[in-house]
């Protein structure tokens, strides 16, 4: 549950922030916070995954 909360909120960031620093800061939260917790293999599907989400937000809002 921890993760998924932290997933959203960095989710919410992203898109709010709009920018590549703030893809890029909102990623590197969501490593430090859940990288205990993820094996390497989960995590790099998480960030897969926001990196997938960040670049629809993008083409969709230009």
């Amino acid at each position: 549950m921890k993760k998924v909360i932290v997933f959203v909120m960095m989710l919410g960031f992203i898109c709010f922030s709009g920018c590549a620093a703030g893809s890029a800061t909102a990623i590197y939260s969501v490593r430090a916070k859940t990288a205990e917790e993820l094996s390497p293999e989960a995590e790099q599907r998480l960030v897969d995954r926001i990196m997938r989400d960040v670049k629809l937000w993008h083409e969709a809002n230009k």
